[in-house]
């Protein structure tokens, strides 16, 4: 007879819920920072996600690449200044 064997299960560790728009505003925020110290060019999309504390695929994902983020940030600017 052989012995059974018994099965420990772990429970499924819960799912993080994105939340797609601070994850952007994040982005966003550490993006001015940096292109501002360091131009378009010597700010990298590492630099900015660990700035912001978000995975740097995000920034592909919700913006294209730096470029995207970059004309999201200038976007964000001229809609504030046709606001007022």
């Amino acid at each position: 007879m052989t012995a059974k064997k018994k099965v420990i299960r772990k429970s499924m560790p819960k799912r993080r819920v994105r939340d797609r728009a601070l994850a952007e505003s994040k982005l966003m925020e550490a993006g001015i920072e940096l292109f501002s110290k360091s131009g378009v060019d010597g700010a990298t999309t590492k630099m900015i996600s660990q700035k912001a504390g978000i995975n740097e695929s995000l920034i592909v994902r919700y913006f294209g690449g730096k470029e995207g983020l970059l004309f999201a940030i200038i976007q964000k600017f001229v809609e504030k200044d046709d606001a007022q």
